[in-house]
């Protein structure tokens, strides 16, 4: 990288929120945990020099001060929306990974992108909304408890973003199981359709981004770069397992999401079908005594009981008999 120094707006254009430090940041890793705060990027030393920018104009700025970045490093830095990928350019390496949206207003689903570019001991990384794992390892290195190396640096920020993800998926499946605990009580009425149908959209909308997220790490761990070894290497590998379990989980969470659905409709439709049943049974017993009652009703001669006092009640009674000789018919074929 062009080790000309260039000078950081921070505090004007730096975005503070969720008390969060503002972009862009320029620290150098101490190698014990800690960090030092720089003004400027400085010339190549033996130390890891983590840059994090923003979308402000500060880091436009810094940016713009790396004259031989790769035009595809600096397309993926600033594009708005990029894909999960792990791959050499030149002699440094560009990551992408994808992380929960924890902003103000926004869903979790909502993705938010991190990219990364490492190339020597200079970690160059971008993001257009704020991340939360990105300010906690910042917290860590201030605390003096954060990576050490680059190798640390990448890990630390891969098992923050992938932990998230995997407590996202958790939260997924919770919301299904509570949608069917709905569903077998039988004294609440049958949840939405339209509830699992959203709860299916985010697992294929989750796994569409999280499976290219899965290929860029494991091309990651299948040739590891040189700073990618000891722990590092270790924290690593068992963050790719944490992703891993989150797609299996969400896999899950979407087929279960789906044969609730299915039981929910056939609930409804069991419903549906035995209104319907019992519908078709009081026709049964209605349709006869209505046709009786219409004959008896005509305006012509002949009509039984029409010149009796009692005749209405007479006719209702035997009416009203020949129904429930319906109904005990019915509950002995066990039509009811």
């Amino acid at each position: 990288m062009n080790t000309a120094k260039v000078a950081s707006k921070v505090a004007e254009d730096g975005s503070a929120e969720n008390g969060a430090p503002p972009t862009p940041w320029i620290l150098e890793l101490d190698g014990d945990g800690g960090m030092r705060v720089l003004d400027a990027v400085p010339g190549p030393g033996e130390r890891t020099l983590w840059i994090h920018l923003g979308p402000d104009e500060a880091s436009d700025a810094i940016l713009a001060g790396f004259t031989d970045l790769p035009d595809g490093v600096v397309q993926a830095l600033t594009a708005m929306i990029v894909r999960a990928r792990a791959h050499e350019v030149e002699s440094g390496i560009l990551i992408n990974l994808h992380g929960i949206n924890l902003n103000p207003g926004s869903e979790p689903e909502d993705l938010v992108t991190l990219r990364v570019f490492v190339r020597d001991e200079v970690v160059l990384s971008r993001s257009r909304f704020g991340i939360k794992s990105v300010r906690e390892v910042h917290a860590a290195l201030a605390a003096g408890k954060g990576p050490c190396d680059t190798g640390g640096l990448i890990a630390s920020l891969a098992n923050r973003l992938f932990r998230r993800l995997g407590a996202l998926v958790d939260e997924i499946d919770d919301e299904v199981d509570e949608i069917e605990q709905r569903m077998l009580d039988p004294d609440s009425d049958d949840p939405e359709t339209e509830e699992l149908f959203s709860v299916r959209l985010r697992c294929l909308g989750l796994r569409r981004h999280l499976l290219p997220q899965r290929e860029a790490v494991r091309s990651l761990l299948k040739d590891p770069p040189e700073w990618l070894d000891g722990r590092p290497l270790a924290l690593f590998r068992e963050s790719s397992e944490v992703l891993l379990h989150a797609l299996e989980d969400l896999a899950e969470s979407q087929q279960h999401a789906s044969l609730v659905q299915e039981a929910v409709e056939n609930r409804a439709r069991i419903g549906l079908d035995r209104k319907a049943y019992l519908m078709s049974l009081l026709a049964s017993i209605f349709l006869p005594l209505t046709l009786i009652s219409g004959m008896l009703g005509m305006n012509v001669g002949g009509i039984p009981l029409g010149d009796q006092p009692n005749g209405f009640v007479w006719i209702t009674g035997a009416l009203g008999i020949f129904g429930l000789l319906f109904l005990l018919l019915f509950k002995r074929w066990k039509w009811l």
